[in-house]
Formats: C-alpha cells, structure tokens, sequence
C-alpha cells in the first residue's frame, strides 16, 4: 500500500512465469492484504494455486489470529477454488476480494477465554462465552457474524473457515497416529521457518493423506483429533509433536493407487511395503494441522494410558479425557 515493504513472489513453470503472489513483509494491526493471480492455462494450475496460498499462511504465527484480504483478478477461476479449500469465502464489499480469518490456535477449555476474546477483536466473530459440550462433528455451535446477525455454524465448517483452527470441545475423541521423523518433516511441514527448498506435494495441499494398514480403517471418524507421535528411533522426539482434525478414511489397494492418492502422501509406490504386507492400504484425510508449541512426552502418555510400546506402533483410539 506504499507504507509497508512487501514481499514478492513468482511461480515458475519450466521457466516461464505461471504465478505471483505480493504480501506485506510483516502484518500491520491484524490485517493481511495479498495479491495474487496464476496463469489458468498452466496445468499445474492447481498447485500452483496452493504453493502461493501457502505462503500466505506461513505469515500467521503459531497462536495468532489475523484477517486475510485476497485480491485476485476477474476469471481466475482455479485460484478461487483452491483458495476456497483453505477457507475463503467472497467478500462483500469488493467482487475481486477474498477474504479469511486464519486461527493458528488450538481452543480448549484452559483457553477458551483469550481465544473467544481474540476473535472478537480481530475477526468480528462472536463464540458462545462458554465451550459447548461435543456432541458430532455437524452440532450447531451459535456464532455472532462481523454484522451482528447471530447464525447457527455447524462446527466442521466453522473449523474450516477459521483454519487451521480446531476447536478441541469437552467430549471430542480422537486417534493417534505413529509417524517417522523422516515423513513428519514432509507430511506435517507448517515449520515456523519459511523455506525457499522445493516442496513437496503434501506440504503445499489444504488436504493431505496418511497411509496406514488396512486394519486401522475401523479407528478413524471424521471430525476426529488427529494426534502425530513420532518415536524415539532416527533421533526422534519420542513425544506426540502435531495434531490435525480427520476428514475421512478409506480403504485403496495398492495397485489401483493413483497420483490423487499418493502424491498428498510422503510415500511413492515403493515404500508402500513399509506400512504393513496387506496390498490393501488404509488412506486417512486430514487437515487444518497445528504443531503442538510443547510436545507431549512419552511420560505423560504412559500417565494417561496410551503411551505403552505396543499402542504406539500403530493408530490408536483416544477417549475424550484422554484428548484433553
């Protein structure tokens, strides 16, 4: 806007520009203004769009709220369909506006205080006072709009639209999950460090998958807490280090897997083998990932019932108590 320095960005595609992306260099107040477009004839488009989107991202810090402002172009149809998967919606006030409020927070009871309040100020977005208890993941939860109108928000979608918020009620049960560092650091990213390296496909998708047996099938409910453990092998953490939220799982055998479903992964066709015999492989969708600012040791699992060797070696449920 001619008072703050920006940062730019440009998306190549075997050296022709196919993408752009200006942000400020640091966000004044709550607001984030960006501007972006992408070539619509590239057929990366899409990824294209999400690598952009992602960086827009990477400007929240763990634990901020801010309000994002997206200009784009008239018939930038992709880019608006991706942004949508990341929880845009269409402003009100200028047709080639999107906008969005980015949550980088997890609300539980502890905290719900200081997040309900944090909302309100930079948002405009009225919680109930108090967190309702979980029933399903499509319980109405009453939210007060930037306008004053209050709504009933079904609480999948309100998660989306402020992620990668999740909103961690009494009553919400869970999974956990064991992943090797070597795969986290790709699947999981959201490294409070920006990076210039390439990415991966998982690290730029809204969306992402991991693989499993096909036995786990039966420990995964959508609207889940999905925790990541990574263990103490390969100089591991040995803790619980991210949660994200399970969108849905199903069943794929290995040779009808196709790009869609590896390439939100960190796996090829060849390392398939790793994660169990069964040519039948579990495929959970996750999303709206957060890394936990304090992981949560080995000690503290055993405490709570879920940290012995033989439950870590592969997805486990969680009760209620024990996702708190």
């Amino acid at each position: 806007n001619g008072n703050s320095a920006c940062m730019r960005y440009v998306a190549r595609v075997n050296g022709i520009v196919a993408g752009y992306l200006v942000l400020p260099a640091s966000i004044q107040g709550f607001e984030i203004r960006a501007y972006a477009a992408i070539a619509e004839n590239q057929s990366e488009s899409h990824e294209i769009a999400q690598s952009l989107l992602r960086h827009v991202l990477t400007i929240v810090k763990p634990g901020e709220v801010a309000r994002v402002r997206l200009n784009c172009p008239a018939r930038q149809a992709s880019l608006r369909e991706i942004a949508a998967t990341f929880g845009y919606v269409a402003s009100t006030s200028k047709s080639n506006d999107l906008q969005k409020i980015v949550a980088k927070d997890r609300l539980t009871e502890r905290n719900w205080a200081s997040g309900h309040d944090l909302l309100k100020i930079v948002g405009k977005v009225g919680l109930p006072d108090t967190p309702p208890a979980y029933r399903h993941v499509d319980q109405q939860i009453p939210v007060t709009r930037p306008d004053g109108q209050r709504v009933l928000v079904p609480l999948f979608k309100l998660e989306s639209l402020l992620a990668p918020m999740l909103l961690c009620l009494p009553g919400r049960e869970g999974v956990m999950v064991p992943i090797r560092k070597q795969f986290e650091e790709h699947l999981l990213a959201d490294s409070p460090q920006d990076t210039f390296l390439p990415r991966g496909k998982a690290q730029l998708a809204p969306l992402r998958h991991y693989l499993s047996d096909k036995k786990t099938l039966k420990n995964f409910t959508r609207g889940d807490l999905m925790f990541f453990y990574e263990p103490l092998r390969e100089k591991g953490a040995g803790a619980v280090i991210a949660v994200g939220r399970v969108l849905r799982a199903y069943l794929r055998d290995e040779s009808a897997m196709g790009v869609g479903d590896l390439a939100p992964s960190v796996l090829d066709s060849s390392q398939l083998s790793s994660i169990g015999v069964s040519k039948t492989k579990t495929i959970t969708v996750f999303d709206n990932v957060l890394r936990l600012p304090k992981p949560v040791p080995l000690h503290l699992l055993k405490d709570i019932g879920c940290g012995e060797a033989h439950q870590l070696i592969t997805s486990q449920r969680l009760s209620a108590k024990q996702v708190q």
